[in-house]
């Protein structure tokens, strides 16, 4: 059994090796017929495989949706809104998916974060284009 999901240019793969190791390897994809090894796991059991290979997948879809402070402002300015990534005190998703990202469509917002250094290290907030799923 295989199982496959591309993320951009990131494949997330679950193979069975035998009857009792399963794997799950992370690769890029850096050009139409190479890839390079990210990461990988060996596991004993088909749902720890599964739920590995879950966790994963949405782990690099999350990561897709990070924009810069520029990315931000044009979406903004474009009249979209973007999330600050665990920045609300209270719950913008349900009581079933709750998420703590905090909305903005005021690029007078993003310009004032931008040049209070919101965004910089060492502790930077994250810009996202759509709320960080957790399930």
């Amino acid at each position: 059994m295989i199982e496959s999901g591309i993320i951009g240019g990131i494949e997330v793969v679950m193979i069975r090796l035998d009857t009792d190791r399963w794997a799950i390897d992370v690769v890029r994809h850096t050009s139409d017929d190479t890839k390079e090894h990210v990461e990988g796991w060996e596991t004993d059991t088909e749902e720890k495989a599964c739920s590995l290979y879950d966790e994963r997948v949405l782990h690099y879809q999350n990561l897709e949706k990070i924009v810069t402070p520029k990315e931000a402002l044009l979406i903004c300015k474009a009249g979209g809104c973007v999330w600050l990534k665990d920045w609300a005190e209270e719950n913008y998703g349900s009581e079933d998916d709750p998420h703590y990202d905090y909305p903005t469509e005021d690029p007078e917002d993003i310009k004032t974060w931008i040049e209070e250094g919101l965004f910089v290290e060492p502790n930077p907030v994250i810009i996202l284009s759509e709320p960080w799923r957790s399930d």
